[in-house]
């Protein structure tokens, strides 16, 4: 299975699916809405713990998916308040604010690539390799 995002340059939009089998793509992830903001998240891995910060902020919200997409939208640094084997992909459609949080050990691959346009994502360096 092969993770593929791409945020297009021009219109700031975000593309996101998995490729399951050659050829068949599924869309995946989730949007939350919270006051203003729309988030989306997909979560590539497992997460083993929310620091008691983290979880105090976010006690209004479950499942975990939303706790983390609601710390996201308010600007809550994730990064240092999380545990696991993970790659997080997240993004704020309003402001198109995307942010890939991969654990601290890096134990998931994580491939990207930019064009004049384009910011590409993948859990899987083929694509990359394929089209140059």
């Amino acid at each position: 299975m092969q993770i593929f995002g791409c945020m297009e340059g021009n219109r700031g939009d975000l593309s996101f699916y998995l490729e399951a089998e050659i050829g068949k793509e599924y869309s995946i992830g989730k949007d939350f809405i919270f006051s203003d903001k729309k988030v989306f998240i997909y979560i590539d891995g497992t997460i083993t713990r929310l620091s008691d910060k983290a979880k105090q902020i976010s006690k209004s919200y479950e499942p975990l998916e939303e706790k983390i997409a609601f710390l996201f939208s308010i600007d809550f640094n994730l990064e240092s308040h999380i545990c696991g084997s993970f790659n997080i992909f997240l993004f704020e459609y309003r402001n198109r604010n995307l942010k890939i949080i991969r654990d601290t050990r890096g134990t998931r691959s994580l491939f990207y690539a930019k064009n004049k346009e384009d910011f590409f994502f993948s859990s899987n360096q083929t694509y990359f390799l394929s089209t140059g």
